[in-house]
């Protein structure tokens, strides 16, 4: 049987952490917006799945560098802190990658903090205006990030519109799927009828999303693989396919979500409450393995055309 090695076993946990710092920039944003319930324990947690998702971007960004070097240097853990090494790659792609990548966390996860520091003073909970300093900073942190494709992964070495295109779907993604942590929070704390109209509107925004994320990924799997047998039949074009069945699992939920578990949210209703929990559940437990996937493809195997 053959092992993953740990370099490409740590590798992995660094970009799946790097996806979920970026699914709280986006989701977190979307929340802010316009599915929260206006009080000060909602806003609290906004904040908090904000900042804690941006501290966890920079360490992922700061741990894949290491690795790299250390992979690079074949020396073993200490391998990571050569600086001869480190010196090389900074100068690299990858250097750039993790320079402004740590930035845009760490612009995000300053302001959060600042934002938090003055929420806690207020005497009533604020409107949208008081959060628009965070919002500017991740939308910038996102838009830094998304550029940073043209330089890095698989799309780098495609054409412009390619990179474009995976953007629109990075950041449909981490709008839909960074919203369900705080949804969850929102069904188990708020009132029925709050809970009902917050996930009737997202229902809506997940509908656009899901039409940016499925012809956005149709289109950068055409460029990637020209649907040719060959492809499918590699080692990345399996686990392309296996990430394409479980965003099917996904968006079957996220149907059933919509079209039965949502309307059933009725009044004192505890059964539909909890239908609707199990739900969410379900939803983010999918999304883990399909951020699973996408970290192990993206930083351990190309398509054919690339070899």
């Amino acid at each position: 049987m053959e092992f993953i090695p740990v370099w490409a076993i740590a590798s992995v946990f660094s970009k799946f952490l790097f996806y979920f710092g970026s699914l709280s920039l986006g989701g977190g944003a979307l929340c802010l917006i316009f599915f929260n319930d206006k009080t000060f324990p909602n806003y609290t947690l906004l904040l908090q799945y904000i900042g804690f998702g941006s501290l966890l971007g920079v360490h992922a960004e700061l741990l894949f560098f290491l690795l790299k070097v250390g992979e690079l240097a074949d020396t073993g853990f200490l391998g990571m802190f050569d600086i001869e090494y480190a010196k090389i790659l900074w100068r690299t792609p990858i250097g750039v990658v993790l320079r402004y990548r740590s930035f845009a966390f760490l612009l995000v996860l300053i302001v959060a903090f600042f934002t938090h520091s003055k929420l806690v003073r207020l005497s009533s909970p604020p409107g949208k205006m008081f959060f628009y300093p965070l919002l500017i900073a991740q939308g910038i942190a996102l838009l830094l990030i998304i550029s940073l494709f043209r330089i890095s992964g698989h799309v780098s070495v495609l054409d412009d519109l390619s990179w474009i295109v995976v953007g629109i779907h990075f950041l449909a993604f981490c709008c839909w799927i960074g919203s369900l942590f705080p949804l969850h929070w929102t069904l188990e704390n708020s009132s029925m009828v709050i809970a009902k109209t917050l996930l009737t509107r997202f229902s809506v925004a997940g509908s656009i999303a899901v039409g940016l994320m499925v012809t956005t990924g149709f289109y950068v799997t055409y460029r990637l693989t020209g649907f040719s047998i060959e492809e499918f039949l590699s080692a990345y074009g399996q686990y392309l396919l296996l990430k394409i069945v479980f965003v099917l699992s996904i968006l079957f939920v996220a149907a059933l979500n919509k079209w039965r578990f949502v309307p059933e949210l009725e009044g004192f209703d505890v059964a539909s409450r909890l239908n609707m929990r199990q739900s969410l559940r379900i939803e983010v437990l999918l999304s883990a393995i399909v951020l699973v996937i996408t970290a192990y493809v993206s930083s351990q195997l190309s398509p054919m055309s690339m070899l």
